[in-house]
């Protein structure tokens, strides 16, 4: 079996605070990770196998999903042949734009389940991911979903199957990370109304602290919010440990902002939405302390990181969709990955028959920049822990400050 191409990446096993340390290691692969490899010479004509990416390109999510499609895009240049059965295939993306929108999505997953497509990849936001399920499932494809959190992408189904953590599993680590590790017995939680995600994050959380020995007060603002000061301020006059938000990517730099101009001196706690590099600018020359959950710990293996980042800089394009910076976020890790699983997959059925590719999934055991991907029989990765790592106010880069697990 070949498994992802990419460098070595450090394993890293502490022992923190009692907890079982785990995960997030990766075997190394040199081969090619530090630079796009041409399209073999010896792949016959014709001989094409078609993998969907479907993510929205537009919309709410877009950015997201823009993020995700780099981490495709960069995989399929590293590697863009595939060999099946003793014959060289040129990998060809097929890409449509979910507009963010359920209702558009199910559209374009017909539009790729009706096409030529061996897998899909993708999307970005798990509604989307879920309105896909009905076209794939008739289709008899599989779907890979690189960071769609929420159970329904994977529950009750057989054709998607998720690389990324899920909402509940991050909300349980951080509630280990902040009573073990932190010594925190009381938490405040701040989730956004009507969003699943950010609801199912805060409630295992809520209930994992509590079963710990701690208190958790929760609370909810709605969407579109701004003004996060009255949330704040409760936390520091409950005189919590920690305030953990698991919301948006887009109210970080808010937070951030107010969380300083009050002084606030509790640590933030966030999910992987906050892995993101608008995160790291907003708190640059802050005194305050954000701590998020990652699959991807940018710096353990330089070259890789280096290798994106000269990738990504080398057209204009790929800065404006990485939000105007180089960062290597999660969610570009995480897809180029997801592009390894599928290859994997591909290799193991031997064939570009979607339903054969679907069954090889489920024994597909690859090893890639963000771990070890193999799948249970609900279609879940494998996870026993997750990376945690502090925003540097000084450098404006993450450090990593341990891997804990759940068990």
């Amino acid at each position: 079996m070949k498994k992802i191409l990419s460098l070595t990446m450090i394993s890293v096993l502490l022992l923190a605070c009692a907890a079982e340390l785990s995960g997030c290691g990766k075997e190394g692969r040199a081969e090619n990770a530090g630079a796009a490899m041409s399209v073999s010479d010896t792949a016959e004509a014709g001989r094409v196998v078609s993998v969907g990416v479907y993510e929205p390109a537009s919309g709410a999510d877009s950015m997201g999903g823009k993020r995700e499609t780099l981490g495709i895009r960069y995989a399929n240049e590293v590697r863009p042949t595939v060999e099946l059965d003793g014959v060289t295939y040129n990998v060809e993306l097929k890409f449509v734009d979910n507009e963010s929108s359920p209702e558009i999505a199910a559209a374009a997953a017909e539009e790729l389940a009706e096409s030529d497509c061996s897998v899909i990849l993708g999307s970005y936001g798990s509604e989307m991911s879920v309105a896909g399920i009905p076209a794939f499932t008739e289709a008899g494809v599989a779907a890979v979903g690189a960071t769609c959190s929420a159970p329904q992408v994977t529950e009750g189904n057989d054709c998607y199957f998720r690389i990324c953590y899920s909402d509940s599993f991050q909300g349980v680590v951080l509630a280990h990370y902040a009573y073990s590790c932190l010594g925190v017995t009381k938490a405040y939680c701040l989730s956004e109304q009507e969003n699943g995600d950010s609801a199912r994050m805060a409630d295992a959380f809520a209930a994992t602290f509590h079963y710990l020995g701690g208190t958790c007060i929760q609370a909810s603002y709605p969407a579109g919010t701004t003004d996060f000061t009255e949330y704040i301020s409760a936390a520091q006059k409950a005189v919590c440990g920690v305030l953990f938000c698991p919301t948006p990517a887009a109210t970080a730099p808010l937070i951030i902002e107010q969380a300083e101009t009050m002084s606030l001196l509790q640590p933030i706690l966030a999910g992987d939405d906050w892995d993101t590099g608008e995160v790291l600018k907003a708190a640059v020359g802050k005194s305050v302390s954000v701590t998020v959950t990652t699959p991807y710990l940018e710096g353990a293996d330089p070259a890789f990181d280096a290798a994106v980042r000269d990738w990504i800089r080398s057209d204009r394009t790929n800065v404006s969709e990485n939000g105007g910076d180089s960062t290597v976020t999660a969610t570009t890790a995480l897809g180029y990955d997801a592009y390894f699983v599928a290859l994997d997959a591909l290799e193991r059925a031997g064939s570009t028959d979607p339903v054969a590719v679907r069954a090889a999934m489920w024994s597909t055991d690859t090893t890639g920049v963000t771990g070890e991907i193999r799948f249970d029989g609900t279609g879940d990765a494998v996870r026993t822990g997750a990376c945690i790592k502090r925003a540097n106010p000084s450098t404006g880069d993450w450090d990593y400050i341990t891997t804990q697990s759940v068990l």
